[in-house]
């Protein structure tokens, strides 16, 4: 919804109360209107500043939210509320910490009873260590498995949170045998609250001594991907990992198309409605939506392009084009 930094705070919606980001682009109209004729469900972020938590990130996550519902509360997709900050599950229960997010569920619980409230927390399996070694000041708990599922218990039992995302905090330089761990431990712990459980799987890593993120190596993703799967729910975010997307800036890598396809095959389930031909951009209806896809992949041959190639003849032509048309509007 809202992001502060340098003390000014930008909306990424029609705000009433803040500057927008974009005037030409607003992100959350965009994908509510997609989300509605694709029957997703969709958890608004509220307000996000750097730091320590504070009144200020109450009232400012208040105003964001009361802006959002009045706004957006009609879309069928929106479903809840994400709140940004992201608590430290190591000290999941300490008091200091909690207070801002059980403030803020309960005001979302008390005046929005019908939207959800989501949070992603993450943990350090080896938090003093990794600190010492980098010239940290700041001292927390190393916990086991057990240790960490019983702070991420009283976290959800606390904050009446209703969703929580715990992050595999590969940036943490955290194993995924630590994942395997962790998350085993932590999912049962965190269900028997009533919350529902989803890993949050990071793509990135630090660099240059904790300064900067990077994109995490293949190997690496793969290997969560593998360790998280059998979760099925999985808030996962897309850096330059759609081989698509990817193509616009870089030579195409066949070990990222693979990832990819590794992670839609482990975790997308594709609609269960049977569309018509030329409904590349699944919502039930052939439109300008579709069209857009379909000329993205004009005159363009191969395996990647043969669900625009209609007529099967290896490239994406004027036959196709007449094919696409006989479903206009259906």
């Amino acid at each position: 919804g809202a992001y502060e930094e340098y003390g000014t705070i930008s909306a990424y919606f029609h705000s009433d109360n803040y500057p927008i980001f974009n005037y030409e682009f607003t992100p959350i109209d965009t994908v509510l209107d997609i989300a509605d004729r694709r029957g997703y469900n969709v958890y608004i972020g509220m307000y996000e500043r750097p730091g320590s938590l504070d009144d200020e990130i109450y009232n400012n996550t208040v105003t964001v939210s009361n802006e959002l519902m009045s706004k957006y509360g009609t879309h069928p997709s929106f479903t809840g509320f994400y709140i940004l900050q992201e608590p430290l599950l190591n000290e999941g229960e300490a008091t200091g910490s909690l207070k801002i997010f059980r403030d803020v569920t309960t005001y979302l619980h008390t005046n929005f009873s019908s939207k959800k409230t989501a949070i992603a927390p993450y943990f350090i399996a080896d938090a003093s260590a990794r600190l010492a070694a980098n010239g940290g000041t700041q001292w927390w708990h190393d916990r086991t498995p057990a240790e960490m599922a019983y702070q991420a218990k009283r976290f959800a039992e606390l904050t009446d949170i209703d969703l929580m995302l715990v992050q595999d905090s590969t940036c943490w330089d955290t194993t995924v045998a630590q994942i395997s761990a962790y998350m085993f431990a932590i999912a049962p712990e965190v269900e028997s609250t009533g919350c529902e459980f989803w890993t949050d799987m990071e793509m990135f890593a630090w660099a240059n001594n904790y300064t900067e993120f990077v994109l995490a190596p293949i190997s690496r993703i793969a290997g969560q991907i593998a360790a998280e799967s059998s979760y099925k729910k999985v808030m996962f975010t897309f850096w330059y990992m759609d081989p698509d997307e990817l193509g616009y800036y870089q030579q195409i890598d066949p070990a990222r198309v693979q990832l990819y396809n590794n992670y839609t095959n482990a975790f997308i389930v594709p609609p269960t409605y049977v569309g018509h031909t030329g409904d590349f951009y699944p919502d039930g209806t052939v439109t300008f939506e579709d069209f857009a896809l379909f000329v993205e992949n004009w005159f363009k041959t191969g395996s990647s392009v043969a669900k625009y190639d209609l007529v099967n003849d290896g490239t994406v032509n004027f036959k196709d084009l007449a094919k696409f048309v006989e479903n206009w509007l259906k």
